[in-house]
C-alpha cells in the first residue's frame, strides 16, 4: 500500500510518511533551524576534540579558527548529527520503528542554518498489525466425539498386549491371527527400505486386503510382492480427493518368523495392575481417560480453526528481510521432508521438486510470519505470556515420556516447547472470548 499522512508536529520537527509495500516507509522530517544549530555546534565541538592544534590541547582550539580550518570536516559531522536527530525525530513522533539490523537509507534534502533541514529516510518497520475482536470471530461447532465400547476394547486389547507372551512357530505356515516378522520394501530402482524385520498382525482389520490375501500360507524365509491397491473403507472426501491421485506401488515382503500371541485373560486380576480394583472399575478408568482425549482433540480442532480464520481474515504485508530468511527456512524443511520421503532422490530431482513449489513455499512463508505477529499482538492485549515453570514441567513431561517411548531427548528444544506453549494460550484466550463449549 501507498499512503501519505501528515504526522505529529513539536517544536522541534514535522514528519510525513509514506508507507509503501513489504513494510517499507519513507518518512520526511523537516527539522527547525534550532535543532540545525544545535547539530552543528556538536559538529564543531567534535572536530574540536578529534584535531591537534600546535599549542592547545584537543578541545580547547578557537571555535573560529576551527570552523575556518577544518569546515569539510565540520560539514560532514554536521549533516550526521542532523540527520540522526532528525530519524530520531521521525521515529518519536510516528511510532514507527525500524527492525533491528534495518538498513536505513538517508537522503539530505537541505540543510542551512538559517532556514532548518530535510531529510527523507527510506527503512524497513515491523507490521502494522489489526486489532482481533473475538466478537467478529465465528466458528463452527464441533461435536464432542461420544467414546464407543469398541474404543475401549482396542485399549484393553493394547494393555493386554503389554502383558502379552509371545511362542514362535516352526512347524507351519502363516494363518489367519498370527504375528509375523518381515522386511519390506518398494520395489523401484534403487529399492527403498520402508521397514526391516517389523511385526505385523496378520488380521483384516489391522493389515491391508492386498498384503493379508498373499501371506496367507506364507512360509518362514519366504519372499513374495504385492500391488498396492485402494482401500475399500468407507472414504472420507479428503480422503476420496487423495484417491483421485493413487498410484498403485508394487512392494516386496521377506518373512522372518511366526509367532502367536499369549495374552492374559481381561479380569479383575488383571486390572489389579493399572490401579483399578476391578475389571468394572478398568473400563471406567479408561472410559474417563478416552473421554479427555476426545476433549482435548477437540480442543485441537477449535485451534486449528481459529488459525485458519485468523490468517484469511487478517491479511497484512510484512517485511520483506523476514520474508526472506521465512522463506529459506520453509526450503530446507521442504527438502528435508522430501528427502525423507525418498532417500535416494537425486540432488538434481530434489532440486527440481522444491523449485516447483517456490510460490507454494512463499505462500506459507508469509502466512507462518502473519500468525506470528498476529499472536504476538493478541498476547500483547491480552496479557498473555509463559512461565519457565510451564517450560520446565513440560519439558519434564515430554522428557518422560521419550524414556517410556525410547526416542531421544534432543528432540525437545525448549525453545519451541515454548513457543508452543504461547500459541496455544494465545489461541485459547481468543477461543474463552468466543465462548466455544469445549470443556463439556
Amino acid at each position: 500500500m501507498s499512503d501519505d499522512q501528515p504526522l505529529f508536529k513539536n517544536d522541534r520537527a514535522s514528519v510525513t510518511v509514506t508507507h509503501k509495500p513489504e513494510c517499507y516507509v519513507v518518512a520526511v522530517v523537516e527539522i527547525t533551524p534550532a535543532v540545525v544549530k544545535q547539530a552543528y555546534d556538536e559538529a564543531v565541538k567534535s572536530i574540536n576534540k578529534e584535531v591537534s592544534v600546535p599549542g592547545f590541547r584537543k578541545g580547547k582550539a578557537p571555535k573560529d579558527f576551527i570552523i575556518q580550518s577544518f569546515a569539510k570536516q565540520i560539514d560532514k559531522e554536521w549533516n550526521d548529527i542532523a540527520a540522526n536527530a532528525g530519524f530520531k525525530e521521525a521515529v518519536i513522533l510516528s511510532g514507527l520503528h525500524p527492525l533491528k539490523d534495518a538498513q536505513i537509507k538517508t537522503n539530505k534534502v537541505k540543510l542551512s542554518v538559517e532556514d532548518g533541514g530535510t531529510f527523507s529516510y527510506e527503512y524497513e518497520i515491523f507490521p502494522i498489525v489489526p486489532d482481533v475482536n473475538p466478537e467478529e470471530l465465528q466458528l463452527p461447532t464441533i461435536p464432542l466425539a461420544e467414546v464407543t465400547e469398541k474404543e475401549i476394547d482396542t485399549v484393553v486389547e493394547q494393555l493386554r498386549f503389554q502383558k502379552v507372551e509371545w511362542e514362535q512357530v516352526t512347524d507351519r505356515p502363516v494363518q489367519e491371527g498370527d504375528f509375523v516378522d518381515m522386511d519390506i520394501e518398494a520395489v523401484m530402482e534403487p529399492p527403498q527400505v520402508v521397514s526391516k524385520n517389523q511385526r505385523h498382525a496378520v488380521v483384516t482389520d489391522k493389515m491391508d486386503e492386498w498384503i493379508f490375501r498373499p501371506m496367507i500360507g506364507r512360509a518362514v524365509g519366504e519372499t513374495f510382492e504385492a500391488t498396492s491397491e485402494q482401500s475399500k473403507k468407507e472414504k472420507t472426501k479428503t480422503e476420496e480427493e487423495e484417491e483421485a491421485e493413487f498410484i498403485p506401488q508394487c512392494y516386496r515382503f521377506v518373512i522372518h518368523a511366526i509367532y502367536t500371541a499369549k495374552l492374559p485373560e481381561f479380569d479383575d486380576a488383571f486390572a489389579l495392575n493399572y490401579g483399578a480394583t476391578n475389571r468394572a472399575d478398568l473400563e471406567v478408568k479408561i472410559a474417563k481417560t478416552l473421554r479427555q482425549q476426545s476433549i482435548n482433540e477437540l480442543r485441537n480442532n477449535y485451534r486449528s480453526n481459529l488459525q485458519e480464520l485468523l490468517a484469511d481474515k487478517y491479511v497484512f504485508d510484512v517485511p520483506k528481510s523476514l520474508l526472506k530468511k521465512q522463506i529459506q527456512l520453509c526450503v530446507q524443511n521442504l527438502a528435508q521432508q522430501i528427502y525423507n520421503n525418498n532417500p535416494n532422490i537425486s540432488e538434481a530431482e530434489l532440486k527440481n521438486q522444491v523449485n516447483a513449489s517456490a510460490e507454494q513455499t512463499e505462500t506459507w512463508a508469509k502466512a507462518i510470519l502473519r500468525m506470528e505477529f498476529l499472536l504476538q499482538h493478541v498476547a500483547k492485549n491480552y496479557n498473555v505470556h509463559v512461565t519457565e515453570k510451564e517450560v520446565n514441567d513440560e519439558w519434564a513431561y515430554l522428557t518422560q515420556m521419550a524414556m517410556l517411548t525410547q526416542k531421544s531427548e534432543k528432540e525437545f528444544n525448549k525453545n519451541k516447547i515454548a513457543h508452543d506453549i504461547f500459541t496455544t494460550k494465545v489461541l485459547d484466550t481468543l477461543l474463552s472470548k468466543i465462548k466455544l463449549n469445549i470443556d463439556e
